[in-house]
C-alpha cells in the first residue's frame, strides 16, 4: 500500500515566493526609512532657516533694516581677520563668508540677549577663524551639511528692503530649485 500525503519541507516555488515577499517588504521598509530621514533633514533645515529669519526680524525691529553682512564694511579684512580673509575672499567674498558674518552679526552680545544662540545643532564653529572683536566665528548649516545662503542685496533708499535664506536641499545644487528650501522676508 502506498502512502499518500504531503512531503515534509518546502517546494522550490514556495521558497522563492517567500523570499520575494521578504525582499519586497524589506524594500518598502528601506524606502520608508529613507523618506523619514529626508523629512527629518528637511525639518532641521527649516528650523535653522526659521531661526535666522526670526533673528533678522528682531534685528529689523531694532534697526529698521535687515542685517547687511558685508564683511569688508564690518572690519573683516586681511589685517584684522587674516585666517578668515584667506579662506573666504578670492577677488570677492564667498557666500560662505557672508553667511559666517551674518551669524556673527546676529550672535553679537546685546542687551538683553543676542538675536540668536549658537547652542543649536545647526551652528558649527569655524576652526581657526575669529571675528574682528575676537569672538569665535560660526556658520549655519542645514540638515544636509550645506551652508544656508543669505541673499541680501544692497539697498537703494530703502526701496527694496528684503532678505532671503536658501538651502540647496539634499542635492546641494542651488541651480535646481525643486528641492531648495527657503524663506523670503520683505518689508
Amino acid at each position: 500500500m502506498k502512502r499518500t500525503g504531503r512531503r515534509n519541507g518546502f517546494t522550490m516555488l514556495e521558497l522563492l515566493a517567500t523570499i520575494a515577499i521578504i525582499f519586497t517588504l524589506a524594500g518598502l521598509l528601506l524606502a520608508g526609512a529613507t523618506m523619514a530621514k529626508r523629512a527629518a533633514l528637511n525639518r532641521k533645515t527649516g528650523a535653522a532657516i526659521e531661526e535666522l529669519a526670526a533673528a533678522s526680524e528682531s534685528y529689523y525691529k531694532d534697526y529698521r533694516d535687515f542685517p547687511f553682512p558685508d564683511p569688508a564694511s564690518l572690519g573683516f579684512n586681511s589685517t584684522t581677520t587674516p585666517a578668515f580673509h584667506a579662506a573666504y575672499y578670492s577677488g570677492g567674498w564667498t557666500y560662505e563668508g557672508i553667511d559666517i558674518v551674518l551669524v556673527w552679526m546676529l550672535s553679537k552680545p546685546r542687551q538683553p540677549a543676542p538675536y540668536i544662540s549658537l547652542d543649536h545643532r545647526w551652528f558649527e564653529k569655524v576652526d581657526g577663524c575669529v571675528g574682528p572683536d575676537g569672538r569665535d566665528l560660526y556658520v549655519c548649516k542645514d540638515g544636509f551639511d550645506q551652508y544656508i545662503r543669505v541673499i541680501r542685496p544692497e539697498q537703494y533708499y530703502k526701496i527694496r528692503t528684503y532678505i532671503e535664506f536658501i538651502s540647496a536641499g539634499d542635492d546641494g545644487d542651488f541651480g535646481t530649485t525643486e528641492d531648495n528650501i527657503g524663506k523670503y522676508i520683505k518689508r
